[in-house]
């Protein structure tokens, strides 16, 4: 059994928040990325929560990413934008592509804007949601370094390409949302299996020779194993379009991203979407179950509701992510070297 500490969802963004300005990023850029990471947490995607600080911390290090990057347009029009943002740390500049791709859509009823020049964004579904808790419609599609290889070959040439889209809310139904990567799972899953030492499923990564295998320590980020495209051929090709709309469309070979946003009023009145929405939800939540299942759950209505369970009565966090996040606060002064996990969650 996993052992974890409870703590309150506050209490995960604050942790989050202090970590990042100890990393060295200004107040604005940490609020960002404490925001993101903390929905990672609140929703159940503890892969992209505060689990990624040492991530963010190791790529700061290394000068992978800047703490003080200097964001700017480098293109800009009444319905596109691209934003250079200087290899900042993605979780806090990201917000800023989709705040563009907001405005546009406000005025235009498009709206997008693309990201180079970046690093890794955390949960890919809080950009859409940006647009969805405003009535509009959100698409993120982002290109992320190489960790899967292409349908029939070995190593890692592609990235797994993440990419969510979120509809706004119906008058009593929650929004309509999904948050997926073309692999089986995300290399954080398989970090987490790494943690915990235990085998994974055999549909999760292939080898250095591109063979299944169980043993998680068989795949690393960049340096050996690559992780499983679902559906075979057809994980591959969303894999390929994603990566052309997110990172080769706007002149990148490596991490980029496409932000979108849609205003739904300039098809039809956003009562009238928002009745459908009602609609559309309760037929498919109401229809013939299988006897073996309880409840037909819509994309994202799980996380939904871990949310607002989280908000309401907190949030169990792995021991071992929690020493993790010790450690790094010591490493970078944050708390005496005497200082537990109990002291740093409380």
């Amino acid at each position: 059994m996993v052992e974890t500490i409870h703590v309150t969802a506050e209490r995960m963004w604050k942790v989050a928040y202090d970590a990042l300005l100890l990393i060295g990023v200004d107040k604005e850029q940490a609020r960002n990325g404490a925001d993101v990471l903390n929905k990672a947490d609140l929703r159940g995607v503890d892969t992209h929560g505060i689990a990624r600080l040492n991530h963010y911390a190791n790529l700061v290090a290394k000068g992978v990413a800047q703490v003080a990057p200097e964001v700017r347009l480098v293109k800009d029009g009444p319905v596109a934008a691209v934003l250079d943002t200087d290899r900042g740390l993605g979780i806090c500049t990201a917000p800023a592509a989709m705040e563009i791709a907001i405005e546009k859509a406000r005025t235009s009823g498009v709206g997008m804007c693309s990201m180079i020049h970046m690093t890794h964004c955390g949960i890919q579904g809080y950009y859409p949601l940006m647009c969805s808790d405003r009535d509009l419609i959100g698409l993120c599609f982002v290109k992320t370094g190489p960790n899967s290889a292409p349908y029939g070959g070995k190593g890692f040439l592609l990235g797994n390409s993440p990419h969510s889209i979120a509809f706004p809310a119906g008058h009593r139904t929650p929004g309509i949302m999904f948050d997926m990567a073309t692999t089986v799972v995300a290399g954080g899953k398989v970090e987490m299996a790494q943690r915990d030492k235990r085998e994974i499923p055999l549909d999760w990564i292939l080898d250095d020779n591109g063979r299944p295998t169980s043993d998680p320590f068989a795949f690393e980020h960049r340096k050996h194993g690559s992780l499983q495209l679902i559906a075979a051929h057809k994980g591959y090709c969303l894999t390929v379009i994603v990566e052309l709309l997110a990172a080769i469309l706007s002149g990148m070979d490596y991490e980029g991203a496409l932000m979108m946003c849609i205003d739904p009023t300039i098809i039809r009145p956003l009562d009238e979407l928002k009745t459908d929405l009602d609609t559309y939800f309760d037929k498919i939540k109401n229809s013939p179950r299988r006897d073996d299942v309880n409840e037909i759950f819509l994309p994202g209505e799980i996380e939904y509701k871990n949310e607002l369970r989280a908000r309401s009565e907190g949030i169990d966090l792995r021991v071992q992510v929690a020493e993790e996040v010790l450690s790094l606060y010591k490493k970078l002064g944050g708390i005496p070297e005497s200082g537990t996990i109990h002291d740093l969650f409380n």
